[in-house]
């Protein structure tokens, strides 16, 4: 099944799983109770706030726009070595800035190149 396809708790799993977590340690790395988590993986919690699936994204290495619309991104498993570096670079140096924005820029400006 095309992952575009899937409801939210099911493409949270599919992530989940692909990360090789627990749902216990994608809990406690998001900031939110097992129960929570298994909740919405069920699709007995549809109601999540955006702070909380941007706590499980973040977790996950993914953006939000990845977790909607995953068909037109990549999953860290198709990065080169040198792309992956940049990606944790960012990741580690931008934690307080919108990094999906700064990525955006870094893409703009790549584009702009060719």
């Amino acid at each position: 099944m095309d992952n575009s396809q899937l409801d939210l708790g099911a493409k949270i799993r599919q992530y989940r799983q692909q990360a090789g977590l627990t749902q216990e340690e994608l809990a406690e790395q998001s900031s939110l109770s097992v129960n929570y988590i298994s909740k919405i993986e069920r699709s007995k919690k549809t109601n999540v706030s955006i702070e909380k699936l941007s706590n499980i994204c973040q977790t996950l290495n993914i953006s939000l726009a990845e977790m909607f619309n995953s068909q037109d991104n990549i999953s860290s498993k198709q990065l080169t070595p040198n792309a992956f570096k940049l990606v944790e670079y960012l990741k580690n140096h931008y934690k307080n800035r919108d990094l999906d924005a700064i990525c955006g820029q870094v893409l703009n400006l790549l584009k702009t190149l060719n």
